[in-house]
C-alpha cells in the first residue's frame, strides 16, 4: 500500500494551499486541502507531495508542500479510512478519484484564542514602564491636541519601510485620515515611528518584526486596554508589523480592533519560495539601491531619490536594510492560530513592481468577517501615500470606512 499522509497545517486558513503541478509557481486549484485531510502518496519530490484524497474536502489530486519554514503541513500516518485501499486511479479522467472513506475528524479551531496568563501578567507589568516611552515612540500625540474627551475610536497607524509616523500625521489636504480625525473631535490618531528614527534616532532599529512587536506593545497597552475601540491602519511592511502586533495583543487577553487596514503587501502566510524580493542581507550597495528602487521607481527617481545621495551610507542606507529584514528574513509562525473576528480591508496599488493581487486577496484568510479588496489601479505602492492627488483618494477612502465603525 503506498504512503498516506495526514494534513496538520492550515488550521488558520482552512486547509492547506494546492498547485496543479510539482512547481511552486503553477496554477492554484480553486479549494485548499482541509486540516485532518487523509491523502495517498502518488509522487513524492524533496518536500513536494503529489496525492490523492482518500478523505477530507479538497481537491481529489494536485501538489502540496509537505513543510513550510520548518514547519510541517503533512505527516505520514497509518490511519488509514476504511475504504482507502479501494481508491486508485482513474486514467480516463488523468488523475486520481477518491472513493467513500470513513470521515477523519479535523483539527480543531478555538473558538477563542488561548490567552497566555503569564505572558499576560509580564506585559501588563511592563505596561507600567512601557507607558512613559509613549511620547518618544508617538511624538506628534501631544502635538495634535490628543487625548480627546469622551474618546469614540482611536486609530493606530504603522507605516512603511524607511518612512516614519509623519506618512500619516503630516496635516493638509491631502491626509483625509487626520482631516476626518480632527472633523469628530472625538476619535485620537496615534500614529507610531519605529526605532531609528524621529526621538528615536540613536535606538537601534529592529530588524525582526518580533523584537519590534516585543518592544511596542508595553508602550501602546495602555491605550489598547483601556476600553476605547480602536483601529488599526498599516501599509506595506507595516502590514506584517501589525499583524505580529495584534498576534501578541491577542495572546496577552488584550480586545481586537473594530477594523483593520492591511494595504500594499501581501499576506504574512505566503509561502516564502513566492517572494518576490531579494533578501538584503547578501547584497552589496549597488543591489541594495536596486531593491530598493524596485518597490517604486515613480517615487524613487522623483522626490525620494534623494535618500540614495549623500546620506545613504550613513543613515538611509543603514536604515533601509534593517527595515527591509523587518520582511525579507520574516519567519511565518501561526498557522494554527485562530482567524481574527473582525473585518479586513486590503488595497492593492495596480503599478506594484513587486506585490501581485491575489498576493494580497490571501489577507481574507484572516478573518471571519467581512474581507473588502480593492485595486487603484493607476497608484504606485509608495506614490498612494506621498503623491499628493493620491494620498488623498488612498486615505478618503480609508477615513470612509473608518467612519462607519467610529
Amino acid at each position: 500500500m503506498s504512503q498516506l499522509w495526514e494534513v496538520v497545517g492550515g488550521v488558520a486558513s482552512g486547509g492547506i494551499l494546492v498547485r496543479e503541478g510539482q512547481d511552486i509557481t503553477s496554477p492554484k486549484a480553486s479549494e485548499r486541502l482541509s486540516t485532518g485531510a487523509i491523502v495517498k502518496e502518488v509522487t513524492l519530490e524533496g518536500e513536494r507531495l503529489q496525492y490523492l484524497l482518500l478523505s477530507g474536502t479538497g481537491p481529489t489530486t494536485g501538489w502540496v508542500g509537505t513543510a513550510l519554514n520548518a514547519k510541517q503541513l503533512l505527516v505520514k500516518t497509518d490511519k488509514a479510512p476504511a475504504t482507502a485501499e479501494t481508491t486508485g486511479t482513474d486514467t480516463s479522467k488523468g488523475g486520481g478519484y477518491a472513493a467513500a472513506a470513513a470521515p477523519v475528524a479535523q483539527a480543531p479551531v478555538a473558538e477563542k484564542p488561548v490567552v497566555d496568563e503569564e505572558l499576560k501578567a509580564k506585559y501588563a507589568a511592563a505596561a507600567k514602564e512601557g507607558a512613559k516611552d509613549f511620547d518618544t515612540w508617538c511624538m506628534k500625540y501631544k502635538v495634535l491636541k490628543f487625548p480627546v474627551a469622551d474618546c469614540k475610536l482611536r486609530v493606530f497607524c504603522f507605516h512603511n519601510a524607511g518612512s516614519a509616523e509623519s506618512v500619516w500625521t503630516a496635516p493638509g489636504p491631502t491626509n483625509q485620515i487626520l482631516a476626518w480625525v480632527k472633523e469628530r473631535k472625538d476619535v485620537e490618531l496615534v500614529a507610531m515611528s519605529y526605532p531609528g528614527r524621529d526621538k528615536m534616532m540613536k535606538t537601534p532599529p529592529h530588524e525582526s518584526t518580533s523584537s519590534l512587536c516585543e518592544a511596542m506593545l508595553p508602550v501602546l497597552y495602555d491605550k489598547i486596554a483601556d476600553g476605547v475601540p480602536y483601529a488599526v491602519v498599516s501599509h506595506s511592511v507595516g502590514t506584517w508589523v501589525a499583524f505580529e502586533f495584534l498576534m501578541l495583543a491577542r495572546k496577552v487577553g488584550l480586545p481586537m480592533p473594530k477594523v483593520a487596514f492591511f494595504s500594499a503587501f501581501p499576506a504574512p502566510h505566503m509561502p516564502k519560495e513566492l517572494r518576490p524580493w531579494r533578501v538584503n542581507r547578501g547584497l552589496d550597495e549597488a543591489a541594495m539601491k536596486e531593491e530598493v528602487l524596485n518597490w517604486d521607481k515613480t517615487h524613487f527617481s522623483g522626490p525620494a531619490k534623494i535618500v540614495f545621495q549623500d546620506d545613504w551610507s550613513t543613515t538611509w542606507g543603514p536604515l533601509m536594510r534593517a527595515d527591509f529584514r523587518l520582511f525579507d528574513e520574516y519567519e511565518f509562525a501561526h498557522d494554527d492560530e485562530p482567524k481574527f473576528d473582525f473585518p479586513i480591508c486590503t488595497f492593492h496599488m495596480g503599478k506594484e513592481h513587486f506585490c501581485k493581487p491575489e498576493m494580497l486577496e490571501m489577507w481574507k484568510d484572516w478573518t471571519t468577517a467581512d474581507f473588502v479588496f480593492d485595486t487603484f489601479e493607476e497608484f504606485g505602492h509608495l506614490t498612494c501615500a506621498y503623491q499628493p492627488a493620491q494620498k488623498k483618494v488612498y486615505t478618503e477612502r480609508i477615513a470612509s470606512i473608518l467612519a462607519k465603525h467610529a
